[in-house]
């Protein structure tokens, strides 16, 4: 391997698929799942919001607690979430 010429090095580039362009498969999986993504966000940025709003309509006239963030909001549900864990379970 130390005294290989270009060409030899080429071949074995070559061999090792390492020259390879990404396929249309590849490029539609990346996009797929960016799309996801986005819309994974923009949905939940969507439910912060809303609960944020319900908890300002209804919590500070029922309660009269103080009016949240959405910041605060994204905290209360990452501490639900933890609390009461993810159940994903079919009741048959």
């Amino acid at each position: 391997m130390k005294n290989e010429t270009p060409e030899q090095i080429m071949k074995r580039l070559k061999d090792m698929n390492i020259n390879k362009k990404p396929t249309m498969e590849f490029i539609k999986g990346i996009i797929y799942f960016l799309t996801l993504i986005t819309i994974v966000v923009t949905l939940s940025i969507f439910g912060v919001w809303l609960i944020t709003l319900l908890w300002n309509w209804l919590i500070t006239s029922i309660f009269g607690l103080r009016e949240i963030t959405i910041l605060e909001t994204f905290g209360l549900l990452i501490l639900i979430v933890l609390f009461r864990g993810i159940n994903i379970k079919k009741n048959d």
